[in-house]
C-alpha cells in the first residue's frame, strides 16, 4: 500500500497502551544519590546558621513571619495555582493576571492586609499586575507632587481603588530628551483649563509597563485643579506660573521607582542563583578521572561552574545590603525635602543612577550566566527562567538606559572633581569631593589581601584615577562631559567602572559584616583586577589574585546551599522543578512533562500529504448540514438554519477546541460543544433573569461548563455549585475551570434527583450533552429523529453508547451538609435531558423559600411542561416559558423561566 494512501482508523497510542504506560512510569525512580539525599547532605556539613542569616537578612520589618502568613493564603487559593499557567496564550494570560490582581485587592479586604501584606502577596504570585502602575508610580506620584488639599481629596479615592490611576511619560519618539517633548500643554485663561493636545504621531505619550497602550489627545482639557501643586504653582486669575525652586524635584517618582529597582535586585538575583547552586548540586556529570569506580561528580564542583556561579552568589549578598542602603538614603532625603531642604537631591538622584544601573546589569547579566551553567534543561518550561529571565531584562532599560544614566553618574563625579581641583586645601563636607582631595595631596597603593577595608581604598583609588583623566582631558577637549566618556570603547567601559566602583564603595560602608566576610564577597563582586589597576594595588597582590580566588572557591562551596536556604524563596516563588527545597528535581520535571502538559492528549498527523493535523479528527468523519427548515406564524417567515457542521468520529479525545475569537474551551465533541456556545453566549437562551452582582448559582447538568462560565463572565463574584454525572463531561468541566482560573465554581461528579442512589445513566460519547438518566425519553427523541431526518445520521450521533451507574443526590440533601452553607440561591438551572422534575422534587419545602430564579431545559414530548409549571407555580413562582431556538418543533423543547 501506498503511504500516500494509507489511512489508519485508530490512534497509534491507545487508551490501554496509556494506562500501560502510566502505570510503568509510576514505579520509575531517580539513580543514587538522589536529589533530596544529596541536599541533606550538604546542609548538614555546614556550620552556616541558616536561620540566624535568615533572621539578619530578612527579619527586619516581619518580612519573614508575613511571607509565612500570606503564602499560606494565596496557596489556598486555586486561582493562584501556577501548575498550567505555562500552557497559557497572551490573552489568556492577561485575563489570568487581571482576575489574580482582583482577586489580590478582595484578599486585601478580607483580611484586613496592610501594604506591606499586599506587596508581598504580589511578589508570591509573581505577575505583572494590571495594578503595579496604579499602586506604585501613580500613587507615589500623588504623595509626593499633589498639594496637601489634592491629597486630602484624592488619595481616598486612590487608595480605594474608585480610581485607577496610570503613569505616562515616554513619548513615541522623545525619551530622556525632556526638551524635545511635542505632547503639547497650553494654559487657557478664560476657561481656566489646561488644553492638552498631541500634534503629531510621535507625541503619543506609552503608558509604563505596556508596549501596546498609548496615551493621545486631542485638545483634552484638564481642570486647574488637576495640576499637582506641592512645588509647581499656577495662579488661574493671573496665569503667573511659579517654578518648583529645585526642578529635579519632579522626578521623584523616577528616583523612587529606581530605588525600589535597586531594592528589588536582591530577591530577583537571589531566585536565579537559588535555582542554580542546588541544581549544580544535585546534578552529576562525568566520574572524576582519577576515580573512575566513584560517583559521577557534582557540576558545581567543576571550577569552571564554580568561577560563573559562585561569584554571584556572593554578589546576591551585595545586592541586599545595597538595596536596604539605597532604602535609607532615599527616606532620609525625601524627609529633608518635605522640610524644605533640597540639599541632597543631588547626591539621591546621582546614587539611584548608578545603583540602579550597577545592580540590574550585575541581574540581568547574572540571571543569563546561571541559566547557560544549567545546560540544557535551563531552557526548559521547568526551569524557572522562562519568566524571571524576561521579566526582569526589562530593568536595564526601565527609568532611564543604563548607558545614559552612567553618563549622569559620570557628569555628576565629574562636576566633584571639578570643585575639588578648584579648592584642594579647604574640607568642603562632601563625602565625594573630599576623597579626591585625598588623592589629589597623596599617591599610594594598597595591600587588599592585608586589610579588608584596602579593598574599598583601593576602590576609591581606581575610579578617583580614572575621573581625573577624563577631568584632564575635558579641559583639553573643551568637551562637554557626557562625549568625552564616550567618545570610544575604551571610555565606555571606564564610565561603567566609574558606576561600578561609585556604588560598591557606598554598598561597602553600609554592610554589617566581619572583615572576612566583606573580603570574600567584594573579592567576588570585583570579578575583574581591573578595579586594581593604576597603581591602587601592588603587583605581588595582583598576581596573587588567581590564587586567592581558587582558595575563595573551595571555602565557599560546600556552603553553597546554605547560603541561598538562608534567603528562604518558597517554592511557590521559584516555581522551578530544578531549584526545589526537598531536590526532587527529577520526579518533577517528569511530572511537569508527563502528567501537566496538555499536548500528551493529543496525537498530532506528521503526514504532509494529509490535511488531518490531529489523529482522528480527519477519519471516517461524515459532514452533514443537519436541518433546514421553515415555520410560518401569521405574517411573519421565521427561518431557522442549523448552519453547523456536526463530525462525529468514534474516537472522540478531550481537546482544546476555539469557539469565538475570544473563547476557547476543552471538548470531546467541538460541534456540539459550539451549538451549546451558541446558544448560551451568543442567543442567551438560559439569560433572562436579572441577578444581583455576586449571584450565588446552582447549575444542574453543567456538561462541560459553558453555562458557568458564561455566568462568571457576566458576573464575575457569583458563586457556583456544578453538578454532573458523567465522567467524561466531568473531566472536562474540570479542565475548562482550571483552563479559565475560575476558582469560584465548585463541581461535583454525581446527578441530581428525588432521592439519594446510584442510577443507571446512558451516556453518548458522540453526543455527550445528549447523555441522560431518562433512558426511554431519549430514546423517544431519537426515534423522531430517524423517522423525520436522516436514520443513518441518528444512527452515527448515538453510537457507540454506554450505560453506566452515576451517584444521584438530592439538592436539599446536599444544602444541609455543613460545607454548603447556603442561605440563598439566585438562580437555580437545570438542563438534565427529562428528569427536570426529578430534580425540583428533591427540593425539600424548607428550602424552595431559598431559590428566588429557576431557568430550566424542559421536555414536552410526554407532557413534562405542564407538570413543570404546575409544580413552579404553586410554590409561588411566575413561570414563562419558549420554544428553545435551533431545535425542530417536533422535539417540543422549551426553555422555562420562574422568578419569585
Amino acid at each position: 500500500m501506498n503511504n500516500h494512501d494509507a489511512k489508519s482508523t485508530t490512534r497509534p497510542w491507545t487508551v490501554s497502551r496509556l494506562s500501560n504506560m502510566s502505570n510503568f512510569t509510576d514505579h520509575l525512580r531517580p539513580s543514587q544519590p538522589n536529589g533530596p539525599e544529596i541536599l541533606a547532605r550538604k546542609r548538614a556539613q555546614t556550620h552556616i546558621p541558616v536561620d540566624e542569616l535568615a533572621h539578619h537578612l530578612l527579619a527586619q520589618d516581619g518580612y519573614l513571619e508575613r511571607q509565612a502568613r500570606i503564602l499560606r493564603i494565596v496557596e489556598q487559593e486555586p486561582l493562584f495555582d501556577k501548575k498550567r499557567q505555562a500552557n497559557l496564550s497572551r490573552e489568556d494570560l492577561f485575563k489570568l493576571a487581571l482576575a489574580r490582581a482582583k482577586l489580590l485587592r478582595r484578599l486585601v479586604d478580607k483580611h484586613g492586609w496592610d501594604i506591606d501584606d499586599y506587596k508581598m502577596a504580589e511578589t508570591l504570585v509573581d505577575d505583572v499586575s494590571p495594578y503595579y502602575l496604579h499602586l506604585h508610580m501613580f500613587i507615589t506620584t500623588i504623595r509626593e507632587q499633589a498639594s496637601d488639599a489634592q491629597q486630602a481629596y484624592w488619595l481616598p479615592l486612590i487608595e480605594s481603588f474608585k480610581i485607577i490611576g496610570a503613569y505616562a511619560q515616554t513619548e513615541l519618539g522623545h525619551g530622556s530628551n525632556v526638551q524635545g517633548l511635542e505632547l503639547q500643554a497650553r494654559w487657557g485663561p478664560g476657561s481656566k483649563e489646561f488644553i492638552l493636545h498631541s500634534p503629531m504621531l510621535t507625541a503619543q505619550v506609552s503608558v509604563r509597563g505596556s508596549s501596546r497602550v498609548l496615551l493621545t489627545t486631542s485638545t483634552a482639557r484638564i481642570p486647574h485643579s488637576a495640576l499637582l501643586s506641592r512645588y509647581a504653582k499656577l495662579d488661574p486669575d493671573s496665569g503667573q506660573f511659579s517654578k518648583p525652586a529645585v526642578p529635579a524635584v519632579v522626578y521623584g517618582t523616577m528616583t523612587y521607582v529606581r530605588s525600589l529597582i535597586v531594592l528589588q535586585s536582591r530577591m530577583a538575583f537571589a531566585r536565579a542563583v537559588t535555582i542554580a547552586v542546588r541544581y549544580t548540586t544535585v546534578r552529576r556529570q562525568f566520574r572524576d578521572r582519577d576515580d573512575l569506580k566513584g560517583p559521577e561528580v557534582a557540576v558545581l564542583e567543576y571550577p569552571t561552574v564554580q568561577i560563573r556561579i559562585l561569584p554571584l552568589l556572593a554578589t546576591t549578598y551585595v545586592l541586599h545590603y545595597a538595596g536596604q542602603a539605597m532604602q535609607r538614603t532615599y527616606r532620609e532625603a525625601r524627609e529633608q525635602i518635605q522640610a524644605g531642604d533640597f540639599s541632597g537631591l543631588a547626591h539621591m538622584h546621582s546614587l539611584s543612577s548608578g545603583l540602579k544601573s550597577f545592580c540590574t546589569d550585575l541581574v540581568a547579566d547574572g540571571i543569563e550566566t546561571c541559566r547557560r551553567a544549567l545546560g540544557g534543561h535551563g531552557y526548559g518550561g521547568a526551569s524557572g527562567f522562562i519568566r524571571l529571565s524576561p521579566d526582569y531584562l526589562s530593568r536595564v532599560t526601565v527609568e532611564g538606559d543604563n548607558w545614559m544614566i552612567t553618563q549622569q553618574v559620570a557628569a555628576y563625579l565629574i562636576k566633584r572633581m571639578h570643585a575639588a581641583v578648584a579648592n584642594i586645601d579647604s574640607a568642603t563636607g562632601n563625602e565625594t569631593e573630599d576623597l579626591y582631595k585625598e588623592f589629589l595631596r597623596a599617591n599610594r597603593s594598597y595591600k587588599v589581601f592585608d586589610d579588608d577595608f584596602n579593598i574599598v581604598r583601593s576602590f576609591h583609588r581606581r575610579t578617583i584615577a580614572l575621573l581625573y583623566d577624563i577631568y584632564v582631558e575635558r579641559l583639553k577637549s573643551s568637551t562637554i562631559p557626557c562625549k568625552t566618556i564616550d567618545h570610544c570603547p575604551h571610555r565606555r567601559r571606564t564610565r561603567c567602572v566609574i558606576c561600578i566602583i561609585y556604588s560598591l564603595s557606598f554598598i561597602w560602608k553600609r554592610m554589617p559584616m566581619t572583615v572576612g566576610n566583606a573580603h570574600d564577597t567584594l573579592s567576588w563582586s570585583t570579578n575583574s583586577p581591573i578595579v586594581f589597576r593604576s597603581g591602587a594595588v601592588p603587583q605581588r597582590d595582583l598576581d596573587e589574585l588567581p590564587n586567592r580566588v581558587r582558595h575563595l572557591m573551595a571555602r565557599i562551596e560546600p556552603h553553597a546551599v546554605a547560603l541561598v536556604d538562608a534567603w528562604k524563596i518558597p517554592d511557590y516563588l521559584l516555581d522551578s522543578a530544578l531549584g526545589r527545597f526537598d531536590g526532587k528535581v527529577y520526579e518533577d520535571l517528569f511530572h511537569r512533562a508527563h502528567r501537566l502538559n496538555p499536548l500528551n492528549e493529543i496525537t498530532f498527523n506528521p503526514n504532509y500529504w494529509e490535511d488531518e493535523l490531529v489523529k482522528g479528527d480527519g477519519v471516517d468523519q461524515q459532514s452533514i448540514l443537519c436541518v433546514y427548515w421553515m415555520v410560518k406564524a401569521g405574517h411573519s417567515l421565521y427561518s431557522y438554519i442549523i448552519s453547523q457542521l456536526f463530525i462525529f468520529s468514534t474516537k472522540m479525545a478531550l481537546r482544546l477546541v476555539k469557539l469565538s475569537d475570544k473563547f476557547s474551551c476543552y471538548a470531546r465533541g467541538e460541534n456540539e460543544a459550539r451549538f451549546i456556545y451558541h446558544e448560551i453566549f451568543e442567543d442567551h437562551g438560559y439569560d433572562k433573569v436579572e441577578l444581583p452582582e455576586a449571584p450565588f448559582i446552582v447549575d444542574v447538568g453543567a456538561n462541560i461548563g459553558l453555562f458557568s462560565l458564561y455566568m462568571k463572565e457576566k458576573y464575575p463574584l457569583a458563586k457556583i455549585i456544578a453538578f454532573e454525572p458523567a465522567p467524561e463531561n466531568f473531566e472536562a468541566l474540570e479542565r475548562n475551570l482550571a483552563f479559565h482560573m475560575v476558582s469560584t465554581v465548585k463541581a461535583y461528579p454525581y446527578a441530581l434527583g428525588a432521592s439519594a442512589s446510584f442510577a443507571p445513566f446512558k451516556y453518548f460519547p458522540n453526543m455527550p450533552g445528549n447523555s441522560t438518566l431518562n433512558v426511554e425519553e431519549k430514546e423517544y427523541q431519537i426515534q423522531l429523529f430517524k423517522e423525520n431526518y436522516d436514520q443513518t445520521f441518528a444512527d452515527d450521533m448515538f453510537k457507540d453508547a454506554k450505560q453506566i451507574m452515576v451517584p444521584v443526590n438530592r439538592l436539599s440533601l446536599f444544602l444541609c451538609l455543613p460545607h454548603s452553607n447556603v442561605e440563598v440561591i439566585d438562580l437555580l438551572k437545570i438542563d438534565v435531558e427529562g428528569t427536570e422534575l426529578e430534580v425540583l422534587r428533591g427540593i425539600d419545602d424548607r428550602d424552595w423559600n431559598k431559590v428566588r430564579n429557576i431557568v430550566m431545559e424542559v421536555s414536552n414530548v410526554k407532557g413534562g411542561l405542564d407538570k413543570v409549571k404546575q409544580l413552579l407555580e404553586t410554590k409561588g413562582f411566575t413561570v414563562t416559558y419558549v420554544a428553545v431556538r435551533g431545535i425542530p418543533e417536533l422535539f417540543k423543547l422549551f426553555i422555562v423561566t420562574a422568578c419569585r
